[in-house]
């Protein structure tokens, strides 16, 4: 009976597929911030992240069942991006199978705060609790009476706790738990929703619920005490690794036998040192560019080439003097953004240019010819020479290579090397049609301070969040509530947490239009 209720809602979700649609054009110069809101906001599902942590807030559950489900794809570096999030089958499947597994574990009297001596008040009880926190709202009347149905249905063919956790398993098929529905305008329960994906990645709590049911709901309040939850700490972690795109690394392969028991560290390392420079330092964006803070274990460490760190266990540790600062020389990233036995001065620099400065080089002509010269002789700058000589190459990969060339002392999986085969490694580099960031440097650390010191990159930055927050990518219809979270992380002195409350004050997040 409960799997043939549950096919049933799984049939009605793999009909949500919506096509991809092309990236927006850039925000439009607004210099006096006119323009109102005017993007509709797309129904965006769970991902596999705010899944296993909504299910674990509501059923005490760490178990992550989504790990089992097919990845979700990416847009623009972000896995939660709603013109990707398409329902396939195996999805559908994946859902079925969660739910029951998940209900099957449940106390179902202990979560809906009822025994079995006073049945009558249990299934009352657990749609005003549980549902209450799986919808993200009280059920609607139509709701409470389709699941008392099921339940009715249920319970004449098995005990109490049965057919309570066959509910449960319902509510967590159903669209309202998957999906996040919004009105226009938003109501306070949908705002809350909002404010729990963004700054917790799950559902809201019985305090923002609360809130929410008796007004007036404050959203700086809120948020700012939802900063200091450790969930808060999580999200922040995750948004790091995608934009710096390391968060699948351990997935990859390289030459270099090392790695593969490197690459989980290299990945924590970039996520304790965003972490730290966010909670714990002051706060300061610019440090995750020159910073000289951040956290080593003894493999890692040794992999760099610093001493005195022993045992996998990770430690603060100070890099001064080191030619390690920021995240632009960490093993993650250096690796992430190389090939499988060689670095890649275009790749890398095309990390600064969609990732640091939020623009996009145009694709490569369909007639390129990517072979220039084996790794073993001379070097990478050399091999790439081509590309600047190329009048078919030029065009883009003066955009990109010049950045490249100044990270060349670190070879694929970032290990440091002053020479490569024998040859002086030669890091000169130079940026152009890059705003402030434009002119030349030599190295890494000269690269990294003048990120740090671009107001330019910094304005990508609070862009890059804006697309996490609300999984999209900004239109001309937002340039407004970008520019005022913009300006609000300027005069904060660029104190990240101070960005994310500006973005729930913005008439993008407040708003909602169809």
């Amino acid at each position: 009976m409960l799997k043939r209720l549950l096919a049933v809602a799984v049939l009605g979700l793999a009909g949500c597929d919506r096509p991809v649609v092309p990236p927006p054009p850039p925000l439009p110069v607004d210099a006096g911030c006119v323009n109102a809101a005017t993007q509709p906001s797309p129904l965006r599902r769970l991902t596999r992240f705010e899944y296993d942590a909504t299910t674990a807030q509501l059923l005490n559950d760490p178990s992550a069942p989504a790990r089992a489900f097919p990845p979700d794809e990416e847009s623009q570096g972000f896995d939660n991006f709603a013109d990707t999030q398409i329902v396939s089958p195996l999805l559908a499947e994946g859902y079925l199978a969660a739910a029951e597994t998940l209900a099957d574990k449940v106390d179902a009297l202990k979560l809906a705060g009822c025994d079995a001596t006073a049945e009558a008040t249990c299934l009352p009880k657990l749609l005003e609790g549980f549902g209450r926190r799986a919808f993200r709202r009280p059920l609607t009347p139509d709701e409470a009476a389709r699941l008392t149905a099921t339940f009715t249905e249920l319970r004449a063919e098995d005990d109490l706790g049965t057919a309570l956790r066959g509910v449960i398993a319902l509510v967590l098929q159903s669209p309202q738990f998957l999906y996040r529905f919004e009105s226009d305008p938003l109501t306070p329960y949908e705002l809350a929703s909002r404010l729990s994906y963004f700054l917790w990645g799950s559902a809201p709590d019985d305090a923002l619920l609360d809130a929410a049911a008796n007004g007036p709901f404050d959203v700086e309040a809120q948020a700012r005490r939802m900063l200091g939850d450790p969930k808060a700490r999580e999200v922040v972690r995750r948004f790091h690794l995608q934009w710096l795109g390391v968060a699948n690394l351990p997935s990859r392969t390289k030459e270099e036998p090392a790695f593969a028991g490197l690459a989980p560290a290299m990945v924590e390392e970039t996520a304790r040192m965003a972490e730290w420079t966010v909670f714990d330092g002051n706060g300061d964006a610019r440090r995750l560019f020159d910073g000289r803070t951040t956290f080593l274990n003894g493999s890692l460490a040794a992999h760099y080439g610093l001493v005195g760190f022993d045992g996998e266990d990770f430690v603060k540790a100070d890099t001064e003097r080191t030619a390690r600062v920021g995240v632009l020389t960490q093993g993650s990233v250096l690796s992430a953004w190389s090939k499988y036995d060689q670095s890649s001065p275009v790749l890398r620099g095309k990390l600064v240019r969609e990732r640091f400065l939020c623009t996009t080089p145009p694709p490569p002509p369909g007639n390129i010819v990517t072979m220039l010269g084996t790794v073993d002789a001379g070097t990478t700058r050399a091999r790439f020479a081509a590309h600047v000589t190329d009048p078919s190459c030029n065009g883009c990969h003066q955009l990109m290579d010049p950045i490249g060339f100044g990270l060349e002392r670190y070879d694929a999986t970032g290990k440091y090397r002053p020479t490569e085969n024998g040859v002086t490694v030669n890091t000169k580099g130079e940026v152009i049609l890059g705003g402030d960031l434009d002119g030349n440097f030599d190295g890494a650390l000269e690269l990294s301070s003048r990120l740090a010191n671009s107001r330019d990159v910094k304005n990508c930055l609070a862009r890059q969040w804006f697309r996490f927050a609300f999984g999209r990518a900004e239109t001309a219809g937002d340039g407004c509530s970008v520019q005022q979270a913009q300006a609000a992380f300027e005069k904060s002195g660029w104190n990240t947490r101070e960005l994310l409350l500006a973005l729930t004050q913005t008439d993008a997040f407040r708003r909602s239009v169809r």
